[in-house]
């Protein structure tokens, strides 16, 4: 197609994209022009002018998710591995089913070696398409499945293989705040934006018991030394407790908090106060992944650690 043909094309769709939702804005002109720019990048072959366009786009609107994600791929590709995820998690937390950022953001994690997340964001990934195909796929995503389920069974193998955190992984997963807190299921997959920073941790303990793996004990460690950080000193955190699907509710639930007052204790002995520390049994009522699937089970199989800040946490919440 003629360059300056797509162009006219751009300027007669302008007014019609601008009505669906890609973040609320309260300046419109600036939005429309942000939306403008966003799709003159997309034909755009000078990579560098690409570039600007897209982060003058981002400028104009912060909420435009999808100059936000693709000013990300061009960040991932420079190599700027932090700012790109910065830009596709920024976008998820914008719109959290804004599909494509996910497979972005998963990406990102694999490249950082934190597989868990990966996981988390491909399967989350995964589920969208599910969505995508009913409303006729617009943006044409699904072809991308069987390459991200192909990620996703890699990131897991990966998990269950370097599954230890260091204490400054997890100083900045409990460090970003996330505007949003939402939960919502699909197809059995509870998918949950937080407001407040966490991160999901591979705590290996014997089947069907509190009594942990001694290999996990070097998480524990990681664990404390982040506790003990400047960042996170003066914060309490709730430990939470997850499992799999195997076994009845009550025991899941039962096993769930044992491991989450197991892991409460072992950090008490490694120096961290009790009063900023309290545990939560969750079960198998939040998983991240298909308990269809050992590896997803082994995803499900996890303690979840959540910042509260300065403010403190009940057992309860």
């Amino acid at each position: 197609m003629d360059r300056q043909v797509q162009f006219i094309i751009i300027l007669l769709t302008v007014f019609i994209v601008f009505s669906f939702s890609r973040g609320n804005c309260a300046d419109s002109k600036r939005c429309e022009e942000s939306i403008f720019l966003e799709q003159k990048a997309a034909i755009e072959e000078d990579v560098d002018l690409k570039e600007k366009m897209l982060s003058r786009a981002v400028e104009l609107c912060p909420s435009n998710v999808f100059a936000l994600n693709n000013y990300a791929v061009i960040k991932e590709k420079n190599g700027e591995i932090k700012l790109a995820g910065d830009l596709y998690r920024k976008a998820i937390d914008i719109d959290p089913n804004f599909a494509i950022a996910y497979a972005g953001f998963g990406d990102i994690r694999s490249k950082q070696g934190r597989y868990w997340e990966a996981a988390s964001a491909y399967q989350i990934f995964l589920k969208l398409l599910e969505e995508e195909r009913k409303n006729d796929d617009p943006l044409n995503l699904v072809q991308y499945a069987p390459i991200y389920q192909s990620k996703l069974e890699n990131a897991l193998t990966n998990a269950n293989v370097s599954g230890i955190a260091t204490s400054d992984v997890i100083i900045k997963s409990l460090s970003i705040v996330s505007s949003t807190e939402s939960v919502r299921k699909t197809r059995g997959i509870s998918v949950v934006a937080r407001a407040k920073p966490n991160i999901n941790l591979k705590i290996l303990f014997d089947s069907g018991s509190s009594e942990l793996k001694q290999y996990s004990m070097m998480q524990i460690a990681e664990i404390a030394n982040a506790l003990k950080s400047k960042s996170l000193v003066n914060n309490s955190v709730l430990i939470e407790g997850h499992t799999d699907n195997l076994g009845s509710d009550q025991f899941n639930l039962n096993l769930s908090n044992k491991r989450a007052k197991k892991v409460k204790s072992l950090l008490i002995s490694l120096g961290i106060d009790e009063s900023r520390l309290n545990t939560q049994g969750c079960g198998e009522s939040k998983p991240i992944a298909s308990n269809e699937i050992e590896k997803g089970r082994a995803l499900n199989r996890r303690v979840t650690i959540v910042n509260y800040g300065p403010e403190p946490v009940s057992e309860t919440e």
